[in-house]
């Protein structure tokens, strides 16, 4: 037994309201993605801008750098 389904009228009317919804869906949809867009890429900006202060404003680790040339100089068991 096969059952076939009514057929669904769509008058001019209903694709005319179900267009302007879609639309509309779609628009707030769109602002949605623009407004995270931008928070990310602001985000993004202030973790470049506080990462590269950070890096132009560190002392170099004076005994990290004293243990890597001992390192070169006398080459051994690797100490921690």
């Amino acid at each position: 037994m096969v059952v076939v389904p009514k057929p669904v009228r769509i008058t001019p009317t209903d694709l005319v309201r179900l267009r302007v919804e879609s639309g509309l869906a779609l628009g707030e949809i769109r602002a949605e993605v623009q407004c995270a867009e931008t928070a990310l890429r602001q985000q993004l900006s202030r973790w470049y801008d506080d990462g590269r202060l950070a890096v132009e404003a560190r002392a170099p680790d004076v005994s990290l750098l004293q243990r890597v040339l001992d390192g070169l100089r006398n080459p051994g068991p690797v100490s921690t």
